[in-house]
């Protein structure tokens, strides 16, 4: 089963960013169910996926039906992909969608 791979920049313009003079941004990555014809590949940029291949931007599966959705803080002191094996499992299973917000104060610089 492929796992569908997405990362994107969002603002929130009811909010400031943290120096006032700007929109909140919202930096996300998504872990998804993907189509069966989806081409899964193992994205060099991203450490964790030289050993389980992603679908970058791949079709969702059963797009128009609903799915489940889980927003996963990493925390002040830990990093976006820490706790990646349990996105791809899930996704891999059609049992959720994993959507990951990043902190402003995230620790590393490409969490």
């Amino acid at each position: 089963m492929p796992v569908g791979f997405a990362e994107g920049l969002s603002f929130d313009h009811t909010r400031t960013n943290w120096t006032g003079d700007g929109p909140r941004p919202l930096s996300w990555t998504m872990w998804y169910p993907a189509v069966d014809s989806a081409n899964e590949t193992l994205a060099t940029e991203h450490p964790i996926f030289r050993l389980h291949p992603i679908a970058p931007d791949a079709a969702l599966k059963n797009a128009g039906k609903p799915h489940p959705l889980v927003l996963l803080s990493h925390g002040s002191s830990d990093v976006t992909f820490g706790l990646v094996i349990n996105r791809l499992r899930s996704a891999r299973q059609h049992v959720l969608l994993w959507c990951h917000i990043r902190h402003p104060d995230h620790r590393s610089v490409r969490s």
